[in-house]
């Protein structure tokens, strides 16, 4: 909601609420102390926002400190988007506005982790810029391939998703919670635990931690793409 309503502002403004948003954000991560935690205390569960987050989960809204970064994200895309919806200047010269954006967000992102760390969980400033600044540059590696080559013959895998992405997003961690997470099952040792742990560890023990962990997402991964290639073939897409 913060992203929509500070995109009525013009371009300009747009862009000096992004920098407020995630130097206050920064600010906040560096120099406010915590019951217990220093200032500038940077570890996981232990931080200013961990604090703030267990204080205000009694009213379930814990987590609402990462609209900040998050609305700095929505808005960086809104810019960089408007910039090129608005334009009637040539595919190459869009191409390099993404190429230069990506670029510039991500080197500053980099520079920025010297003073705090990327971190997802806490969407730290970095994190954002660096975030924001390789999908820019992956979009644009898109962009050339499909829209300035019209190479799109083999883009199917990514156009299957993308046409109910929202569908999926919602519907794929629903899923998760409420089988894979809530359902339980009986270990060959005994133990009782769910069946998403127990097909990770099936998994893990078999292959490592790492090819285990990558095998159990990509498995996921597929069974939502078939699910949702049966809903393209029917031209059945679920938007908002």
């Amino acid at each position: 909601r913060g992203g929509a309503l500070l995109y009525r502002l013009r371009p300009t403004p747009r862009a000096l609420a992004v920098a407020a948003l995630l130097i206050g954000y920064w600010a906040l991560l560096r120099f406010v102390p915590a019951p217990g935690v220093p200032a500038g205390t940077f570890e996981e569960g232990r931080s200013v926002v961990a604090s703030l987050n267990a204080g205000l989960r009694p009213y379930h809204l814990a987590g609402l400190l990462s609209t900040v970064p998050a609305t700095a994200l929505v808005l960086i895309g809104t810019l960089v988007s408007d910039r090129l919806r608005l334009s009637d200047q040539p595919g190459g010269w869009k191409l390099r506005v993404l190429i230069g954006a990506g670029l510039g967000l991500t080197v500053a992102g980099l520079l920025w982790h010297l003073s705090l760390p990327m971190n997802k969980p806490l969407w730290t400033p970095p994190y954002i810029l660096y975030g924001a600044g390789t999908g820019l540059l992956v979009l644009a590696v898109f962009y050339g391939i499909m829209d300035l080559s019209g190479r799109r013959g083999w883009a199917r895998v990514l156009v299957v998703p993308g046409m109910n992405a929202l569908f999926v997003y919602v519907v794929s961690i629903l899923v998760r919670v409420h089988t894979l997470d809530e359902w339980q099952t009986t270990l060959p040792d005994g133990r009782s635990t769910s069946v998403k742990l127990a097909l990770l560890t099936g998994l893990t023990d078999r292959l490592g931690m790492v090819a285990g962990s990558w095998l159990f997402t990509t498995l996921y991964v597929a069974v939502w793409w078939v699910v949702l290639d049966a809903l393209y073939r029917r031209r059945q897409f679920f938007t908002v």
